[in-house]
């Protein structure tokens, strides 16, 4: 017996859809996403000193990466990890209090991740923001050119009417540093070149600055393993390369990382669940559950 398909009726839905979806019907997503971004210009152009219109501190998430680089820059590495003294700091920096006494952002990266805030925390909070919101969309067009895509400048200004890249970039997230380290193990990975050793070794390496992100790094590996008679290589250089990280870190900032193993160890995993931790602002399928079936 021959089971036959029709096809017609999805081809019809096919063409109906496209049709929906003209160019003139798709400037509507640039119209919003502009309208967004107007609107969040003039929020934090009129807002008073490192606050917003409504009260917020400018950046969100970025205070406390700030903040982390102002400890270092005043030889205080030990205390990068004391929440007592970040939550002064970040007051201190901000110039004021936040609205709310859980609004407080504590710094759960590795401390060897605070390096690149050692230069960006020598600016005034405003000027370091703007840069580092800079630096978010550079990370956006870089790995638009990574991963080959045709047009380039044009899927870059369709990306900015996409609603995570301006929750990145107004919530001072560093979601955008992972893009580009993402981006970066997967255009050594893919190349096609005569140097497949040295690509997948750079592969590795680029992954394992993901580690702090374990989840994505989880999803990788997984990869590689499946293909794991050409992929051991990326495997071996991602453990080198935590390796070589973890290394620095204990050698450069022993107290802070110390700290941050026992934070790893026992605050993160029931972070979640603490008392007034905004889990309604948490983007992960963990935070969905506890939720959904708290």
């Amino acid at each position: 017996m021959k089971i036959r398909f029709d096809m017609s009726n999805s081809a019809d839905w096919l063409k109906r859809f496209s049709e929906f979806l003209n160019p003139e019907r798709m400037k509507y997503a640039w119209l919003i996403g502009g309208a967004i971004w107007f609107a969040w210009f003039v929020n934090i152009s009129l807002g008073t000193g490192n606050y917003d219109l409504a009260g917020q501190p400018l950046g969100g998430d970025y205070v406390d990466f700030h903040a982390a680089g102002v400890t270092i820059n005043r030889g205080e590495t030990d205390r990068l990890y004391d929440f007592d003294y970040q939550r002064l700091l970040q007051f201190d920096i901000l110039g004021g209090e936040f609205n709310s006494s859980d609004a407080y952002n504590a710094l759960i990266t590795p401390p060897h991740y605070s390096f690149p805030f050692i230069f960006l925390s020598r600016f005034s909070y405003r000027v370091s923001f703007i840069l580092w919101s800079l630096i978010g969309l550079v990370f956006v067009f870089a790995s638009i050119l990574l991963t080959k895509i045709d047009h380039p400048k044009r899927v870059f200004i369709w990306s900015l009417s996409y609603f995570p890249v301006f929750a990145a970039i107004s919530f001072g997230q560093n979601s955008l540093l992972s893009l580009g380290l993402f981006s970066l193990t997967y255009y050594f990975w893919d190349r096609k070149s005569d140097n497949l050793d040295t690509d997948l070794f750079l592969s590795g390496l680029f992954a394992s600055f993901l580690l702090y992100k374990p989840q994505i790094v989880l999803g990788i590996v997984l990869l590689w393993l499946f293909n794991f008679k050409r992929d051991w290589r990326a495997l071996v250089s991602l453990g080198f390369g935590g390796l070589i990280q973890a290394g620095l870190s204990f050698w450069l900032m022993p107290k802070a990382s110390i700290d941050y193993f026992y934070l790893a160890k026992s605050v993160l995993p029931s972070l979640l669940q603490e008392s007034g931790y905004p889990i309604w602002h948490s983007y992960n399928l963990r935070a969905f559950w506890l939720l959904l079936l708290p």
